[in-house]
């Protein structure tokens, strides 16, 4: 006769194996993962594309922005350099227009600095650096914060992009109003940096209307300090908020 005490052992440890391997992550857990790699980064850079069409029937829109970011993590402070250019075209209506911005903005982790040319014509401004106000790439947690804030978050089955195992985090607007217009944006985080590689925005019916990917990333590289020095573009004066009555 055959012992069956081998049985039930077995079996507690198959079902405990499948429990194991049921519980799947949640986005309390990717949103720790994210913040974990992310704030643990000395620098990082990358260049960014977005896409932007809107089609309605009495206007339609397209832009696309290029974008080099360069940051650098001080802290309490960070440094940063945004280098973007955005061309778009708009119709309304029978009449159609074409624009392009540049735009340059550095933080000295003091000071925040803007430079902005449209159509030929530059302007400049000159703030107090805020990290309330400019979200750190360092800093997930605060970026999750504030999306919670505004959107209803929820983790999705993971996904690969370009090659890359990433997790899928799915918002959706707490305002009604908002839903009626973007219903839900898809953000994908690559799972080996947690770095936000892929975004994409439909509309209430599902169709696509924004797109951003994120190219060429470079972690803990060396930046020259020199990247984050302002410099007056010749001619152009700076609009100094830091002073008051200006």
């Amino acid at each position: 006769m055959k012992s069956q005490v081998g049985k039930p052992l077995w079996s507690i440890a198959l079902v405990l194996f499948c429990v194991g391997q049921v519980r799947a992550e949640t986005i309390e857990d990717v949103k720790q993962k994210i913040h974990a790699k992310v704030s643990s980064y000395k620098s990082l850079e990358y260049k960014a594309i977005y896409t932007i069409e809107v089609n309605m029937p009495q206007m339609s829109m397209k832009s696309t922005t290029e974008q080099t970011a360069q940051y650098v993590n001080k802290g309490e402070k960070v440094l940063g350099r945004l280098e973007t250019t955005t061309k778009s075209e708009q119709k309304m209506g029978d009449q159609a227009s074409k624009t392009e911005t540049k735009s340059v903005d550095i933080s000295d982790g003091q000071f925040a600095y803007s430079v902005a040319e449209t159509d030929g014509t530059k302007s400049a401004s000159k703030r107090k650096a805020d990290l309330t106000k400019d979200l750190s790439p360092f800093n997930a947690q605060a970026l999750f914060k504030l999306m919670e804030e505004q959107f209803t978050i929820k983790l999705l089955p993971d996904e690969t992009v370009d090659g890359k195992a990433a997790w899928v985090v799915e918002m959706r607007s707490k305002n009604p109003a908002e839903l009626a217009v973007v219903g839900r944006t898809l953000s994908y985080y690559d799972k080996e940096t947690g770095i936000g590689i892929k975004s994409m925005s439909f509309d209430a019916s599902g169709k696509p209307t924004t797109t951003s990917m994120t190219k060429d990333i470079k972690i803990n590289s060396t930046i020259s300090p020199d990247r984050f020095i302002f410099k007056a573009p010749p001619g152009v004066n700076v609009v100094d908020t830091t002073v008051p009555g200006k």
